[in-house]
């Protein structure tokens, strides 16, 4: 079955961006043989986690009292017009997508914002999308200059959304087994994120297809059917486990 896939983030996504990204168009070109349709892809140039969510009228996390500085009073960088209509996170939570696909990172970090600070705002914005949403998150880029800061981030990053939304949220790093781009790489092409999706993909297919969680009510309902098909006999239990999978599938669309 065909899930619906919404992708946003910095420039590195190419698409509503400055084009230098490929990422987006990658995506484009892999999604059909992932099971997926996009229904939106919006890049902002230029932009941090924190632009996304400031653009968007949200809180962020680690950012000082005085309006438009971070917690250590360095300024906060504005979005320019054009870029505050496409970073409106409400407007792509609404669309209640199967899967999210994320990319900030870079000038997060090359502008010197903590670690934790970063994965406390990626953490944040995740907060803003639909709960039944799986999230896959990338850095999209490779720069020497930001490696152990990126590396840091995705880690606390994946451990916070682990604790929080077990089994939801994918970190993708550029390092190790991923490196597939050329060292330095801040907009890598279309061809090199192609490469990059092809080594991702035993992962991003095993995230997408993953086990659907089942909420507490389910789990009961599982158990009050699972008696009632043993009591009319074994092979009603399969139907029955059928149906109630159908009932969830429709109660949390």
């Amino acid at each position: 079955m065909t899930k619906t896939l919404a992708i946003f983030g910095d420039s590195i996504i190419g698409g509503a961006a400055d084009g230098a990204g490929g990422l987006g168009r990658a995506l484009i070109k892999a999604a059909p043989a992932w099971g997926l349709q996009i229904v939106d892809t919006a890049g902002v140039g230029g932009s941090t986690v924190a632009n996304w969510m400031h653009a968007s009228g949200l809180p962020v996390p680690g950012k000082g009292a005085v309006l438009g500085r971070w917690g250590d009073q360095s300024r906060m960088p504005p979005l320019d017009e054009a870029a505050r209509k496409r970073a409106q996170i409400p407007r792509i939570a609404a669309m209640v997508a199967d899967l999210y696909w994320i990319n900030f990172g870079t000038n997060d970090f090359n502008s010197g914002r903590p670690a934790k600070m970063w994965a406390d705002q990626a953490i944040a914005l995740i907060e803003q999308l639909p709960e039944r949403a799986k999230i896959v998150w990338t850095v999209g880029n490779i720069d020497p200059r930001i490696q152990a800061a990126r590396s840091e981030g995705l880690a606390l990053l994946q451990s916070s959304a682990d604790g929080r939304w077990p089994g939801r949220v994918l970190t993708l790093d550029t390092e190790g087994e991923l490196a597939v781009y050329a060292p330095g790489s801040i907009h890598p092409s279309v061809a090199q994120h192609q490469r990059f999706l092809a080594s991702a993909q035993a992962a991003v297919a095993e995230h997408i297809g993953g086990p659907r969680r089942r909420t507490a009510i389910g789990r009961g309902l599982w158990w009050l059917l699972g008696g009632l098909g043993l009591a009319l006999g074994l092979g009603h239990a399969d139907e029955l486990a059928a149906h109630l999978d159908a009932w969830l599938a429709r109660r949390e669309r």
